[in-house]
């Protein structure tokens, strides 16, 4: 029996990736969280104008990724159809040009409220700036850095330095050392996270021509990368308090994720010298480690 084809609309609402919004809200409370610990009042307006401004980039870059697929695919198959019983490409180029068009003018004039009621300056300009380059390198030609393998790159950065820092800027007009050395850490354990997660699909994804972070780097150098990248990240935030830039009362929570990184490398070691992989495990640890880093560090700055 056929399977029922997803109406238009589930096709449109499953284009975003989920976790990279949901990253996305994290870090963007993360930096409120720094915000209340520094002790600026948090002006309320301005904190969720500028999240939704955040989530408007996100979600513009996976659109007109969305539509620059399927132009492309028209370009090499002008009679191709994605998927089983599609919608009309002509249409669905349409809706996908519509919606990105709409999320961006949406963006810009959430930014011309935010210039009004924050009095952005040059480096507030910078900011916004870095997250609308991302958003657009990662979708739109001449880069498509998603079809080179490197949007989760972009994407990570977008949704973990650029959210936090929009986050603390709009409120404080100045980015506190403790955003670098807090995000910074948590950057890599969010791209370990990533790795982990296309590691499990990375045959299918050669099979298939799909190029992922973990494709472009090769399985063996990945794996090397993400098992530097996990003690990296703890080190810096042990070496951050040791050198008193980030005070041990917000970072010692967050380091209670220590075991679940240490399976997570040694699992990855196991599964390079030829372990048979526990993937659901693997996966789960790998969210565990990172976002749950991610929430303790923020529970901990809200809560003083």
């Amino acid at each position: 029996m056929n399977e029922t084809p997803p109406s238009k609309l589930i096709q449109f609402i499953r284009i975003p990736n989920p976790w990279m919004i949901l990253a996305s809200l994290m870090f963007y409370v993360l930096g409120g969280g720094i915000v209340d610990y520094l002790g600026t009042p948090i002006r309320v307006d301005i904190f969720i104008v500028g999240w939704v401004t955040v989530l408007l980039l996100v979600l513009s870059a996976y659109y007109l990724n969305a539509f620059y697929d399927l132009v492309e695919s028209e370009i090499v198959s002008p009679r191709r159809r994605s998927g089983n019983n599609s919608l009309d490409p002509q249409l669905s180029k349409a809706g996908l040009a519509l919606i990105s068009v709409t999320l961006l003018t949406s963006g810009a004039m959430l930014t011309v409220y935010l210039v009004t009621r924050a009095g952005l300056d040059f480096a507030g300009y910078i900011i916004f700036g870095s997250g609308f380059l991302l958003a657009i390198a990662f979708a739109a030609p001449p880069f498509r850095f998603e079809k080179k393998g490197l949007g989760n790159l972009l994407m990570s950065l977008l949704v973990v330095n650029v959210s936090t820092m929009l986050a603390v800027y709009l409120q404080m007009k100045d980015l506190h050392p403790l955003v670098i050395f807090i995000t910074f850490p948590l950057l890599f354990l969010f791209l370990a996270m990533l790795l982990t997660y296309s590691l499990e699909s990375y045959a299918q994804d050669i099979a298939g021509g799909r190029k992922t972070l973990m494709v472009v780097l090769g399985w063996q150098r990945g794996m090397a990368i993400h098992n530097v990248m996990v003690p990296i990240a703890y080190l810096v935030s042990a070496l951050a308090v040791l050198l008193r830039l980030v005070p041990w009362s917000i970072t010692w929570p967050a380091l209670l994720t220590l075991p679940f990184a240490i399976y997570q490398v040694w699992h990855m070691n196991q599964i390079a010298g030829g372990a048979k992989p526990k993937w659901r495990l693997l996966t789960l640890i790998a969210l565990a480690t990172s976002l749950v880093s991610t929430y303790l560090f923020t529970l901990s700055l809200w809560v003083k």
